[in-house]
């Protein structure tokens, strides 16, 4: 999903945009996990202004927007200011705006402002991940996260502990 079709203003409601929005994730998933099982919890989506990013999503998601956005810690491996907000059942989008010239920045050169990351968690009782190298655990919008696939440009899959998304997000 890109911004085409979002209104400067504030649009009035997508119809579909949630699901498009957690599509995107899925792909992303699918497509950097290979044959892992991994839960989707959120969505990251770049931006270059993120009060005109919350503006015009918030409108364009109208009711599928379960929780309105608020500020998030940064996302330092990605280089990111966040806000973060919840969709009806339980999907997190996370909005990013460049704080450095790091992956964030790539992602919006080869992508614009889309659909960039993916959130995961670990299907209790599999053992997801094993034999691949995981980045050490850092501080991320969601709670502890390991960059686990994605180059400079993206997109990129974010691996989050079990517990995320239940107990350590605050709206």
């Amino acid at each position: 999903m890109s911004r085409q079709g979002l209104g400067r203003d504030g649009p009035a409601e997508v119809p579909g945009l949630a699901d498009q929005l957690a599509a995107d994730g899925h792909r992303i998933v699918g497509e950097l996990a290979g044959r892992e099982r991994l839960a989707l919890v959120g969505v990251g989506w770049a931006t270059v202004e993120l009060a005109r990013a919350v503006r015009e999503l918030t409108g364009a998601l109208g009711r599928a927007l379960e929780l309105p956005f608020g500020p998030a810690p940064d996302d330092p491996a990605m280089g990111a200011y966040c806000e973060v907000g919840r969709l009806v059942g339980g999907l997190w989008l996370v909005l990013m705006e460049p704080n450095t010239e790091g992956r964030l920045a790539g992602c919006l050169v080869r992508f614009g402002e889309a659909t960039v990351m993916a959130y995961a968690a670990r299907i209790p009782g599999r053992h997801a991940l094993e034999g691949r190298a995981l980045a050490p655990a850092a501080p991320g919008p969601l709670g502890p996260e390991r960059h686990i696939a994605g180059g400079r440009r993206g997109p990129h899959l974010v691996l989050l502990d079990e517990a995320v998304g239940r107990a350590t997000i605050r709206p």
